[in-house]
Order: C-alpha cells, then structure tokens, then sequence
C-alpha cells in the first residue's frame, strides 16, 4: 500500500505520505492533501482522499490489511514473525492499541 501515515513525539500533526513522498498533512482532524505533489508522487487528490478515508473507517482492519500485503506491522513498524501475527497482519500487543 503507497499511504504512510507519520507522526512524532503523539503530535497532532499527521503526515500524509504517498510512495514515501509528502503529498499532504492532517492537523487537528482536517486533512489536507497538496495537488502538486501527489501529482509528484504518481497519484490524485481524490485517490490519497479515499484511501485516508478507508484507514478511517476501520483503522484496525486497515491496518491489518497493510501487515498482510508487507509483513509488516502498521502500529510498530516491526517484521511480523510469529506465525499467528502474520496470519491475523498485526502483533497482539499492537492490535490492543486499535481496540
């Protein structure tokens, strides 16, 4: 999946990453996405626009999601391992943190 959400320090400001490039920011619940790069990073508005909004209709299933096609964790960032947390696509200590 090309969307990176960011953050640091549990900042209210979010990143919006697409393919690793800075396309917008979402900042006190509003978001933002800048035409000129996400045309930059190889995407739309309306595209980086619909996939923020799948993540925040079902985060946990989101993110579940992006674990199963990376094998990756998408809390943590961490390789999934164990067999059961490549099977559910998250870490049961990150998945808490969803519910």
């Amino acid at each position: 999946d090309p969307l990176t959400l960011t953050r640091r320090n549990q900042d209210s400001l979010c990143w919006v990453l697409w393919a690793g490039a800075c396309t917008g920011k979402i900042e006190a619940g509003v978001l933002t996405v800048w035409s000129g790069k996400a045309a930059a990073a190889g995407t739309t508005v309306a595209a980086v626009e619909a996939r923020v909004a799948e993540f925040d209709a079902d985060p946990l299933g989101a993110a579940v999601k992006y674990g199963k096609l990376s094998g990756r964790c998408c809390s943590c960032g961490r390789d999934l391992t164990d067999p059961a947390s490549i099977e559910a696509g998250i870490g049961p200590i990150c998945q808490k943190r969803f519910l």
